[in-house]
């Protein structure tokens, strides 16, 4: 299904709520959602595809072998990791939305619990992986709609840490690598990326992981911006703007503690 066909079908089954939908069409669609998923026409990427993914795994569409093979799928080269390093083109729109993809199929794990300890850990490995490597932190780009890989990235980790097979352990990694991210040097989070990746440290924080685990790096960051602070000009303004992000990533963190939970 060429991405015109799809983009005309996904209106159409939008209407009527997918009413008309059959196992067979649901295969082919899906197939033809998955390789137009980091599309760069907003509306199709956005409006139409990662919307009705939404609708038919929330809506229990899929069985769980097939979102194990959904999953499968966007863990590979072709999807979490396309272009992965690359920086201002297309391809981060394919590893941002396969990261929503994930958290929405970790999201419906939590009620049926098809993933095993296993591949929620080889889960947890390739995120962190991802994480790490991810470089076009771009939020909203003119023409295109938004990209915003962090934000898409942290719901995802969200959804991994409400995972109660985690170790308290597993949690503090994903923990550190979160502090870790948010003190990128290499370009700017200029979309709320701060307030996204407070949410998911207050979902491990609230699971019982260490308080001193966060305290610690947050003292290690700072330590290490201090040290790398030089008298050149731009490294000056590097640290200065990396400082400000961790600033405001900490303060994020603050603001979450201090709201009551309903």
């Amino acid at each position: 299904m060429n991405r015109s066909k799809l983009k005309k079908r996904l209106i159409e089954l939008r209407k009527h709520n997918y009413q008309d939908l059959d196992e067979i069409e649901l295969s082919t669609l899906t197939n033809a959602m998955l390789k137009h998923i980091g599309d760069p026409d907003s509306k199709l990427r956005d409006t139409l595809i990662y919307n009705s993914f939404t609708y038919l795994i929330v809506h229990d569409y899929y069985s769980d072998d097939d979102l194990k093979g959904l999953l499968e799928n966007v863990l590979t080269k072709d999807y979490l990791f396309y272009g992965l390093g690359e920086k201002g083109d297309n391809s981060v729109f394919t590893r941002s939305f396969s990261t929503l993809l994930i958290a929405l199929i970790l999201h419906v794990n939590l009620k049926r619990k098809f993933l095993s300890i296993n591949e929620l850990r080889r889960l947890s490995n390739l995120l962190l992986v991802y994480l790490e490597r991810e470089v076009d932190v771009r939020g909203l780009i003119e023409g295109s709609g938004w990209a915003h890989s962090i934000a898409h990235v942290a719901d995802a980790i969200d959804e991994l840490a409400k995972q109660q097979d985690l170790t308290s352990k597993e949690l503090e990694t994903l923990l550190v690598a979160i502090m870790d991210k948010m003190s990128f040097n290499e370009d700017y989070f200029l979309f709320e990326e701060n307030e996204r990746m407070a949410i998911p440290t207050m979902t491990i924080l609230s699971r019982g992981s260490d308080d001193k685990v966060l305290i610690n790096r947050i003292e290690e960051v700072s330590k290490d911006l201090y040290t790398n602070f030089s008298s050149d000009e731009r490294s000056q303004l590097i640290c200065r703007y990396c400082e400000a992000i961790f600033t405001g990533f900490v303060f994020s963190i603050r603001s979450c503690r201090a709201k009551p939970r309903a």
